[in-house]
């Protein structure tokens, strides 16, 4: 159970497409926590993470969890066939702030999920809940609009990071800064994303 005091000292900022100024007033702190949270592969990666600016221009919704003053974790979204995650980390100490963020969002966004954010969802959801969210490979590839590599065709090197898994045959591999990374879709597409 969450204290009411660590309730007090948490806080939650939505920012939209049009909220620039507050965005980049931010920026520097979302910048860094995700250059930390993505450092194993090279830092962020993808369309809207060329730098600071296109962040702030090109990805829509930022949720900029604070704690006692100071931004500790960060959720960002895309508006891709509903409310997409793309991006999220927190810094050494704000595991507890970006699972907070996270609780809902399995019902009202859907996201691409490996590596190390994988299983942190998994601990984070149980595998009962997240069952129930998992998407087929086909669904995420009509999600995506965008060709995918299927399970059985992913090198072994990738595969075997993922081969004991319960649903292994929903993993796929889809290019990123011209790498082949493994993903597994998750969540609830099809809920826009509302600004204030």
């Amino acid at each position: 159970m969450i204290q009411f005091s660590k309730i007090l000292n948490e806080k939650i900022l939505n920012f939209f497409q049009n909220d620039k100024d507050e965005k980049r007033e931010y920026v520097d702190d979302v910048w860094d926590i995700l250059q930390y949270a993505y450092k194993e592969i090279g830092g962020i990666q993808g369309s809207g993470f060329a730098n600071k600016e296109d962040m702030v221009n090109e990805i829509p919704m930022w949720k900029v969890i604070k704690e006692k003053g100071k931004v500790e974790a960060v959720i960002l979204y895309k508006d891709k066939n509903g409310r997409k995650l793309v991006a999220a980390g927190a810094t050494k100490t704000g595991k507890n702030a970006l699972k907070n963020g996270l609780k809902k969002e399995i019902e009202r966004s859907y996201f691409e999920v490996s590596s190390k954010f994988y299983f942190f969802l998994r601990r984070l959801f149980g595998d009962s809940e997240i069952k129930k969210y998992i998407k087929t490979a086909d669904e995420a590839e009509e999600l995506l609009k965008k060709p995918i590599t299927r399970w059985e065709d992913l090198s072994s090197s990738i595969q075997k990071d993922y081969a004991d898994e319960p649903w292994k045959n929903n993993f796929y591999g889809r290019k990123i800064g011209g790498e082949l990374h493994a993903k597994l879709m998750i969540g609830t597409p099809g809920e826009k994303i509302k600004s204030k």
